[in-house]
């Protein structure tokens, strides 16, 4: 088994997850302050689509770290709260 800090496609994967959460959190956040039920559609239709972008990308983290005996250094809720935090 390759260690952790090793595995080049876990991290490929993760900072793809971490990415497409960002930018979705950020939309979401984005959708409280807009004026018109046309940015509100447009900011939220691209929001789900980058939630169904996270959705893939973290199917294929955690395949990836089943199949290749990978670990999780950092969740999901680690990179809300981390996100949240800085907001």
């Amino acid at each position: 088994m390759q260690p952790v800090s090793e595995c080049s496609e876990k991290e490929r994967l993760r900072r793809l997850c971490r990415a497409y959460l960002l930018v979705c959190w950020e939309a979401m956040h984005r959708l409280d302050h807009l004026s018109t039920r046309y940015e509100f559609e447009e900011t939220h239709e691209c929001a789900e689509g980058v939630r169904l972008l996270f959705e893939r990308a973290s199917t294929e983290l955690h395949r990836h770290m089943e199949q290749h005996g990978c670990e999780m250094l950092e969740s999901v809720p680690a990179i809300i709260a981390n996100r949240v935090g800085r907001a």
